[in-house]
């Protein structure tokens, strides 16, 4: 037998059907960046308050310019989010869609989640560099990484609380009668960074990082009543872990 004989035959099949996958992401990523797109602009929340509208009455309610607009109904109508009446030359988006595109939707708008996609995508020069160079990308190249993580955990997160509490038991008693809560307000922690920390009976209190090792070591600072308060915490391994 020789080196030949041992390589499998060629499935055009099974080619074909990875083309049409690769072809079908390169849609629905198009489809994600416009979602982002129109979430940003505010073009769903204005369809799902307008009947079957013309392009003109759409860019005039949501105070946009027609052109973009026209372009960007174009991939809607393409991707089955917004129908489109051809005869009356009207676009309209179905409450069934609405139902999970809109600002009125949340914690349901996962048009809100995509954009996640388009700030990922920013990185991308940096992230051939670190290919190289074997380094890290920080918070300060993700552009909007913060806005719109807030935005996503305030749907998630904030307007989810009531279902999202109740899945500790005793937590939401335990946080009536005030336990320890910490508010990182600087991204993670890191020398530098900041967090409040509201213990109970006390005023929230803002802490500083001194001295950091990651994976090992920070200490953080607080002054009160004019005096410093130092607080110092390690990680240790025990056993196995």
């Amino acid at each position: 037998m020789t080196k030949h004989d041992t390589i499998a035959a060629f499935d055009g099949a099974k080619s074909e059907a990875f083309a049409e996958r690769l072809v079908g992401a390169l849609n629905d990523a198009a489809l994600v960046l416009m979602t982002s797109l129109g979430h940003r602009a505010g073009l769903f929340d204005t369809l799902a308050t307008l009947p079957p509208s013309t392009v003109d009455q759409i860019a005039e309610a949501g105070e946009l310019a027609p052109r973009y607009v026209r372009e960007w109904l174009g991939t809607m109508v393409t991707a089955g989010v917004v129908t489109y009446d051809a005869a009356a030359q009207t676009y309209h988006l179905p409450a069934e869609h609405a139902a999970w595109l809109t600002r009125a939707a949340s914690p349901n708008n996962i048009a809100v989640t995509s954009q996640l996609v388009g700030v990922s995508a920013s990185v991308e020069d940096q992230m051939i560099e670190r290919f190289r160079d074997g380094g890290g990308t920080q918070y300060c190249h993700y552009g909007r990484f913060h806005e719109v993580m807030a935005e996503d955990s305030y749907q998630t997160a904030v307007l989810g609380m009531d279902f999202i509490l109740p899945i500790v038991p005793g937590l939401t008693e335990r946080l009536e009668a005030g336990i320890d809560v910490i508010d990182v307000g600087s991204g993670p922690i890191r020398l530098g960074s900041t967090a409040l920390v509201k213990q109970p009976m006390q005023p929230t209190m803002e802490w500083k990082v001194t001295a950091f090792e990651p994976n090992r070591f920070f200490a953080w600072e607080t002054r009160k009543f004019g005096t410093r308060m130092r607080a110092e915490h390690w990680v240790l391994h025990q056993g196995s872990g």
